[in-house]
């Protein structure tokens, strides 16, 4: 395991995450108008600072799980071996 690859694999799912809930919830106005139905529940965009704790965790959580997947990895292409594509 390389450190460097887990931090920026844990990175690029952290911004993954906020990148599917904008767009989930930002373009999509069915999703936008259900978001804003529940605003003690979703906040709506105020007082995002008291989430620093969470967005931490979460981030702690992708680390995590990408180390889990790097100590499982077992290499090569899961997907084309299963079909019978590669050796």
């Amino acid at each position: 395991m390389n450190l460097s690859r887990i931090l920026l694999a844990a990175v690029g799912g952290f911004r993954g995450v906020f990148v599917i809930g904008g767009v989930a919830f930002g373009v999509m106005p069915w999703l936008r108008n259900e978001f804003l139905k529940y605003p003690a529940c979703t906040d709506a965009g105020r007082n995002q600072k008291r989430y620093a704790a969470g967005m931490a965790f979460m981030f702690v959580a992708m680390v995590v799980l990408t180390v889990i997947y790097a100590m499982l990895y077992r290499g090569g292409s899961g997907l084309w071996k299963a079909r019978g594509l590669v050796r």
